[in-house]
């Protein structure tokens, strides 16, 4: 939360849904930081190095000599935000005074403050005066959160740092965490990872199935917004790389994928990587198919058409394909004349996937590859769609292709494009050469006219009765 207050100051939907975050950490036991030798702990626990934020925050708390801050459970929203501000953009700052100032100059004591650079004795603890009341005003000193009236909450803090206009009630106003809801979240989080370090991947599917049904029965977008933050705490990218890999050879595919749709283009970053690694051919397809279900990162899957490796350049070709990517065509294109026909048939394939009449141009390219496999291929990938602008080009390759296979699949083509320029091809092939010398194979015949059922139109329907007496 204070990294965001410095970095992002108008990023306002992330700022509640971090300070709905801390509150709901806060609910039960409060919250304690401190710095020793070791960095900085929350809880007890010190934070890794790396974390977003932590070197700033403690340069704040050492310059200005405070050991410790414990901050109750039930503190005022407006003076946890004013904190949180003083340690975001603190000034000058060069005694613990210097920051209880700036965060609490209306001295209510609620965030006690520990200072000394050792753990500190009993009177080292500063506690702030109560407030100066009237006879007919009862305060203790600490402003319950749940006052009626906040206003009358704004004048017992009368020099409280309070947010700009507009954004008390953006971020302190509505946001009223929900014991139950705080306390599940806590429950559950150490479990799932208690789960993770001991490989236990069925339990911590379970636990995060378990977890984010609650929240699609949560209305509160900003509530729901705490299940996400949850799971990006719990399944950063080194833990989505061992669950990918256990649910490999295991159950919970399906759920993996689910929890990976959650967290955006990370995880299709994480399972592409494996992809490109995966040693059996089992792996691969079990990576492409997860891929295959992933709804965010295909910037990534396009930029990996460049890979050195053949079968990676292959496997992403399929995967374009799959997902029919449009964007990746001109991309595709470029490996049409890759120097492994793999990857060229390949190419070939995602190409008739994808069906837009983009792919035309490659295709052209495709049907004049010297190998018959990959002219086999792109054939089988034009439509109606693709092929119309192939007509000319098949029918070209139609007179002077040499394998009958090939032949058949040109007439093939020729038939679900079925445009009157196509139908004429097949007419003309489909037809017996005149002379003793100029007869022609059946076969390319017998294709012509099965290709010519495919295709549509009195013309053909007249043509194939013809065929009934040849």
């Amino acid at each position: 939360m204070v990294h965001l207050l410095r970095v992002a100051p108008e990023a306002r939907e992330q700022h509640k849904a971090a300070f709905l975050d801390l509150q709901a950490e806060m609910a039960d036991d409060g919250l304690r930081f401190s710095v020793d030798q070791s960095g900085l702990a929350v809880g007890g626990v010190v934070l890794p190095a790396g974390t977003p934020g932590l070197g700033e925050l403690q340069d704040v708390v050492e310059a200005c000599g405070v050991r410790e801050i414990r901050i109750p459970p039930r503190v005022h929203p407006a003076l946890l935000l004013s904190l949180l501000r003083a340690l975001a953009h603190p000034g000058e700052l060069n005694a613990p005074q210097d920051l209880i100032d700036q965060f609490d100059p209306a001295g209510t004591g609620e965030i006690q403050v520990l200072s000394g650079h050792h753990m500190p004795a009993a009177d080292n603890l500063i506690n702030l005066p109560t407030i100066e009341t009237s006879a007919d005003q009862e305060v203790s000193g600490t402003v319950s959160p749940d006052a009626a009236n906040r206003e009358a909450d704004a004048d017992l803090l009368p020099g409280l740092m309070r947010p700009t206009p507009g954004d008390e009630e953006y971020l302190i106003g509505p946001i009223q965490p929900d014991p139950r809801k705080g306390s599940l979240l806590k429950e559950i989080e150490p479990q799932v990872k208690a789960a993770a370090e001991r490989g236990d991947w069925e339990g911590y599917l379970d636990l995060l199935t378990r977890l984010f049904q609650e929240q699609e029965r949560e209305t509160d977008p900003r509530v729901k917004e705490r299940y996400v933050t949850l799971l990006r705490r719990v399944l950063p990218r080194s833990t989505q790389e061992s669950l990918a890999q256990a649910v490999v050879s295991g159950t919970g595919r399906a759920e993996a994928v689910a929890l990976f749709n959650r967290l955006g283009a990370e995880p299709t970053e994480v399972l592409l990587e494996l992809l490109a690694a995966a040693p059996t051919l089992a792996e691969r397809r079990t990576y492409f198919t997860m891929l295959s279900h992933m709804r965010e990162g295909t910037r990534g899957i396009i930029n990996r058409l460049d890979h050195p490796d053949w079968f990676v350049v292959r496997n992403i070709a399929e995967l374009c394909g799959e997902l029919r990517l449009t964007e990746a065509i001109s991309r595709l294109a470029e490996q049409v004349e890759h120097p492994d026909e793999r990857v060229r048939r390949a190419v070939a394939a995602a190409l008739g996937k994808i069906g837009s009449s983009a792919v035309a141009q490659p295709l052209r390219k495709a049907l004049w590859d010297s190998s018959v496999m990959v002219r086999l291929d792109a054939l089988q990938a034009i439509s109606r769609e693709t092929g119309r602008g192939l007509v000319m080009t098949l029918s070209l390759r139609l007179d002077e292709e040499e394998a009958p296979e090939v032949q058949r699949q040109i007439c093939q083509a020729l038939g679900r494009i079925g445009s009157p320029d196509a139908v004429q091809t097949l007419l003309r092939s489909a037809q017996p050469r005149r002379g003793v010398f100029a007869r022609k194979r059946t076969t390319s015949r017998v294709a012509a006219v099965e290709a010519l059922g495919l295709a549509e139109g009195p013309v053909v329907v007249s043509a194939l009765q013809d065929f009934l007496t040849d």
